[in-house]
């Protein structure tokens, strides 16, 4: 590995992805109270109460995966975010924990409409940036390199369903 390699957060992108809500709590544009209904339009009536900190929590009743949903790679945000408003929720916010990628998915969502901008730049000027950490990032398919490291997989072209040997945060945006 060089001295200048780069570092992919991968997987990590739920604590930045909290660093980056909280950083709009901290500038008065979002409130952990603040609901789906509040910050998304469309939002039906089961998903509509559900708290930003019900997200950060993973007690929102949200499914665990999007890739239950049919979501790939190839998704876009847009597709994503219907695909999980039109979703059953497992139970109701609030009652219990349940590990859920898709909630942290949907407050990427939520800080990219609040923002007008898209996430991994934002997280970039908002938390990275700031910190000092100017060799981290968040590699998608349209800046792979062997600069990053660890080395991106190879994967078979075309979308596959997360979880099936290739790895979800390599869409443009985070899981």
């Amino acid at each position: 590995m060089s001295t200048d390699a780069r570092f992919d957060i991968g997987s990590l992108t739920k604590p930045f992805t909290a660093a980056l809500v909280l950083s709009l709590v901290e500038d008065g544009s979002l409130s952990t109270t603040d609901t789906l209904g509040s910050v998304l339009p469309g939002v039906p009536s089961d998903k509509a109460g559900i708290t930003i900190h019900q997200l950060l929590t993973h007690t929102s009743g949200l499914v665990r995966s999007a890739a239950s949903l049919g979501i790939t790679e190839a998704s876009t945000r847009e597709e994503f975010v219907a695909a999980v408003l039109q979703s059953e929720l497992l139970f109701e916010p609030g009652e219990r924990f349940e590990y859920s990628d898709t909630g942290y998915d949907l407050l990427a969502a939520i800080v990219e409409h609040l923002t007008g901008q898209e996430w991994s730049p934002l997280l970039d000027t908002r938390v990275l940036e700031p910190a000092g950490l100017q060799m981290t990032g968040y590699a998608t398919g349209d800046d792979l390199s062997s600069a990053w490291y660890p080395p991106p997989p190879s994967s078979p072209p075309g979308p596959m369903p997360c979880g099936t040997g290739r790895s979800c945060h390599r869409r443009p945006w985070p899981a």
